[in-house]
């Protein structure tokens, strides 16, 4: 299960839909043009590029397959999916961390996966 909310979901379809229609092609274009190319370099430099291209089409379409919807924590007794937290320690600044998916963890920018160690 993979969770995302709104906007990375967005996101993730914006970003297949421009890999499928835009780079595909280009990707195709380019291995055309090495086809009957003296030198086999260029021409598996190319499948190269595609099979590492289909790859991440791949691993980018996984999740939308399979996902949930983060929606934000409303329970004050309990930290969960969905969930902000902030922290305030001696007096200094606050800090806020949200609890998300794993895909979208970022401890620097205050996105906590909920699979974090406890």
């Amino acid at each position: 299960m993979t969770y995302n909310n709104p906007i990375d979901l967005t996101e993730l379809e914006s970003e297949l839909h421009s890999l499928h229609t835009i780079r595909r092609m280009e990707i195709s274009l380019q291995l055309q043009e090495t086809m009957g190319e003296t030198e086999e370099t260029k021409n598996l430099i190319a499948l190269q590029e595609q099979v590492s291209f289909e790859g991440h089409i791949r691993d980018l379409e996984r999740p939308l397959a399979n996902y949930r919807f983060i929606e934000p924590g409303h329970n004050n007794d309990n930290v969960q999916l969905g969930s902000t937290l902030v922290f305030r320690e001696n007096g200094n600044d606050t800090e806020t961390y949200s609890i998300i998916g794993t895909a979208k963890a970022n401890p620097q920018a205050g996105n906590i996966s909920d699979e974090s160690p406890q």
